[in-house]
């Protein structure tokens, strides 16, 4: 538990609020939205696209953050361009899920949507532990 408070400790309140907060309002929204509407349930307001959105806006901070630091020493230059491409490589994926998605719902192809929504969610967690590596990262540059 020690260690657990440690590490919360040393997330960045910057990409916190930032980055997290912005990439969530949309699910907070329909969540809002599904509460305060008798008619309306929570499992109907909740769909693939907000994961999605939250991915997308997400890999967008970071994307943003790396470029607007100022980086100096070589090591540092090719952490960022490395991160960069594994950032882009991210992009694409929940582009590319955004396009399925969209595919299924104009019915021009069908998709198993439960899969895809696991598979979108798992991304997301782990593409926001990269996310909070990465701004980690630059905090200790700025440093």
């Amino acid at each position: 538990m020690k260690r657990i408070l440690e590490v919360i400790k040393k997330i960045p309140s910057q990409w916190l609020f930032s980055s997290i907060g912005i990439g969530l309002i949309p699910l907070f929204i329909k969540v809002f939205i599904a509460l305060s509407h008798a008619d309306c349930y929570l499992k109907d307001a909740v769909e693939i696209v907000d994961f999605i959105v939250f991915g997308l806006v997400l890999c967008l901070s970071s994307i943003n953050q790396i470029n607007y630091t100022k980086m100096v020493v070589e090591k540092q230059i090719q952490w960022k361009e490395r991160n960069i491409i594994g950032l882009v490589c991210f992009l694409i994926f929940f582009s590319c899920t955004y396009v399925l998605v969209i595919m299924e719902e104009l019915a021009l192809a069908k998709m198993n949507m439960i899969f895809l929504g696991i598979t979108t969610i798992v991304v997301d967690v782990l593409f926001l532990l990269y996310s909070l590596f990465i701004s980690s990262s630059l905090n200790d540059f700025v440093k």
